[in-house]
């Protein structure tokens, strides 16, 4: 199986960029991802704001043969190892309680059974996810550390093992690059990061015709969740809203007014992240809603 190391990275999505390696569509293939400091961390360091271009590199980009600008990407997670310890910090300034920190520090969280350990009185269960994934946008460099409409830094908990996420192919090749891998972490991301780690995940990806897909979104076994990144969550939620009503009206034949009815019943609103430069939310469209509305998956 191929292999594709994380010397490969880049920390801005660009068409520019040049592949750091290339896969073969149906392929399943291994990327080795740094841990969203590049591995120049340990627990006795300090974290400090000066550094934030320089975090979250993403492996890649990686070239996908045959994938056409205009098309959808369908990047399947087959499985992401992760190592037996990881970091987390809190920052004064930063994260949503970044407010009451006094200062800072950087906490070393051992993992072991499948829990990680969070303080000498609280275990939490791992649950591998990536943090970082996105195709190159089709003009422009947008840090790595940046959600939008290409994807990157979306901090979706739901990106983990047999989840499908659908991604915008903006130029040939679609330039995939993935990372920031985090054991466990929560909806909000509070402190400004999960559990961060080093990560080997296993994908396999296809180029389909995107139809009228909104993107970016994650299947899961039951739903498919629509993402939008804003700079406020009033933005995020009218995103992912506009972009769930868009799909049921014109590939579901549903009139707005029942659009937005079926999701005022079904369409659960999440947060992901909101602690990045922008934010992120999320909204779910069961796939028996889907079914019966007669909207095929990609």
């Amino acid at each position: 199986m191929k292999r594709i190391s994380s010397d490969g990275r880049i920390y801005a999505f660009s068409p520019e960029n040049p592949p750091a390696d290339s896969v073969s569509q149906g392929e399943e293939f291994v990327v080795e991802c740094s841990d969203c400091f590049t591995g120049t961390m340990t627990a006795d360091d300090l974290y400090s704001a000066d550094r934030w271009e320089s975090v979250n590199p993403a492996t890649g980009p990686i070239e996908v043969e045959g994938a056409g600008a205009g098309e959808m990407l369908v990047v399947d997670v087959v499985d992401i190892k992760i190592p037996d310890g990881g970091l987390m910090i809190t920052v004064p300034g930063m994260g949503a309680l970044g407010h009451r920190f006094d200062h800072a520090e950087t906490k070393g969280v051992k993992i072991a059974g499948g829990v990680a350990r969070i303080t000498d009185k609280v275990t939490v269960p791992v649950r591998p996810m990536l943090g970082v994934i996105g195709t190159a946008p089709e003009e422009g460099r947008i840090a790595c550390g940046t959600p939008g409409p290409h994807g990157a830094n979306m901090d979706c908990k739901l990106i983990t093992a047999g989840s499908r996420v659908y991604l915008p192919v903006n130029v040939d090749g679609a330039m995939l690059a993935l990372g920031d891998a985090h054991a466990v972490m929560a909806d909000g991301e509070v402190c400004v990061s999960g559990v961060e780690v080093a990560s080997e995940a296993t994908l396999k990806v296809a180029s389909v015709p995107r139809d009228g897909w909104p993107c970016p979104c994650v299947e899961t076994d039951d739903s498919v969740w629509v993402l939008h990144s804003a700079g406020t969550l009033d933005e995020c939620e009218t995103g992912a809203l506009d972009a769930a009503a868009d799909l049921l009206v014109e590939k579901g034949g549903l009139s707005v007014n029942d659009a937005a009815c079926v999701l005022s019943c079904v369409g659960d609103l999440c947060v992901c992240q909101v602690v990045d430069p922008l934010k992120t939310m999320r909204v779910r469209l069961p796939k028996e809603t889907l079914s019966q509305l007669d909207i095929a998956l990609p």
